[in-house]
């Protein structure tokens, strides 16, 4: 019987428009063409940390109502969970770009800055209500569901410094787009950041089920219930 439940509740990734330098007299001297400067953009990445939240007031029948909610198939028939844990992976990143009015009425959009955040929300740990707080059972459960939360905090940590890296790759793979708006420059050049980086996003998202999937199996689950009797 399948006791325990990690949930990833969907993934987004935000591209926030903009930031716009005023022209200045360099700028000014390349209103015939829209090249790259000698500079690539500017990248950072700030890591998001979440808190960790136990929540004791749901019953086994109402985590068994979180599960289905989540999406995730059962082991077996008639099993409850009897732990928790939810998280939302996060990722969004913005840039700031320098807008200059050509000649011809177009507008060259030069890349400045690549800002990113990766991390997650709040750690909501809930464990069923029915196991008094520090019985065996409670800190069994309390045990199982801080691993998950540990798999989280070290996959984060193992691909930060991808991400880093994937970060300066764009910014020296981009070049500036010349464009009837500035909206539209601004948009295919936020498309192209995202197109880049989800490959590398979707992989991390991979290592986190794949590695918190290694402690939900019915295996783990006999080994946890030998520890305690009253279950």
């Amino acid at each position: 019987m399948r006791f325990f439940h990690v949930s990833l509740i969907g993934f987004s990734i935000v591209l926030v428009l903009v930031s716009i330098k005023p022209h200045s007299s360099e700028a000014q001297s390349q209103r015939f063409l829209c090249k790259s400067t000698n500079t690539p953009p500017k990248t950072s990445l700030r890591i998001k940390n979440a808190r960790i939240k136990v929540n004791t007031g749901r019953n086994r029948r109402q985590l068994l109502s979180m599960r289905g909610r989540s999406g995730s198939s059962a082991t077996g028939a008639g099993w409850q969970p009897v732990g928790i844990t939810e998280t939302r992976p996060v990722f969004s990143s913005s840039i700031n770009v320098k807008i200059l009015k050509m000649v011809n009425g177009s507008f060259c959009i030069q890349p400045d800055r690549i800002k990113a955040t990766i991390g997650f929300d709040m750690f909501n740990v809930f464990i069923a209500r029915e196991y008094q707080r520090y019985s065996c059972e409670f800190n069994i459960i309390h045990e199982h569901e801080m691993t998950h939360v540990d798999i989280f905090k070290r996959t984060l940590r193992e691909f930060t410094p991808k991400i880093e890296t994937e970060l300066r790759e764009i910014a020296y793979r981009i070049r500036p787009i010349n464009t009837r708006t500035a909206k539209m420059g601004v948009t295919l050049i936020s498309q192209d950041i995202q197109r880049s980086m989800t490959p590398l996003i979707k992989k991390f998202l991979s290592a986190l089920n794949l590695r918190n999937g290694r402690i939900d199996t019915a295996q783990s689950y006999l080994q946890i219930l030998k520890r305690c009797k009253n279950w």
